[in-house]
């Protein structure tokens, strides 16, 4: 297996996870406005490899939200891509050693969420839902999401660094025994 193979094979076992951990036990503990860690992973990645990891992955954990709540596909498509392309497109002007980075951009990335996963559901007629009550729940969210940011961010630095090491394995000499 090639090491981007690899790399994708984790990230998207670690956005599986994500959104498993958010749908049988995150929003169970807290039912409005519960943390979003399949979004951070996102975010995360949008924020360390740019725009098209970060639309990709988007579009991925959209996906499997929508398979795992059970709703009509395409509303957190959307939702996700939304959020993983905006954020793509920022992190180039944004400074990547800052350490609240990925949790300073997780709070717009939530509220982009939130809004985006509304306005489908408004503009589509699926479902009545209160502004005040997405704009509440979003507020309560983002919050949440900033706080969660940096341990999502570790995990996918420690898959970065599993794939890319900056001094990769080479033979030193023939015939050296350890």
């Amino acid at each position: 297996m090639t090491a981007a193979a690899l790399r994708i094979s984790l990230l998207a076992g670690l956005i599986a996870a994500a959104g498993a951990l958010d749908a049988a036990l995150v929003s169970r503990l807290l039912p409005y406005g519960p943390p979003d860690l399949a979004l951070l992973v996102v975010v995360s990645l949008a924020m360390r490899h740019g725009l098209l990891p970060g639309a990709v992955a988007g579009a991925v954990a959209g996906y499997l939200r929508d398979l795992v709540t059970g709703g009509p596909l395409g509303v957190f498509v959307t939702a996700y891509l939304l959020a993983g392309v905006l954020i793509g497109l920022f992190a180039p002007l944004a400074n990547q050693r800052h350490p609240y980075l990925v949790a300073g951009a997780a709070i717009p990335a939530t509220l982009l969420h939130h809004f985006s996963a509304w306005a489908v559901v408004t503009a589509t007629g699926l479902a009545p839902v209160a502004g005040l009550a997405a704009l509440g729940a979003a507020a309560v969210a983002a919050p949440l999401n900033a706080v969660l940011a940096r341990p999502a961010d570790a995990a996918v630095g420690a898959i970065d660094a599993l794939i890319f090491r900056r001094h990769p394995a080479r033979i030193i000499g023939r015939g050296v025994i350890r």
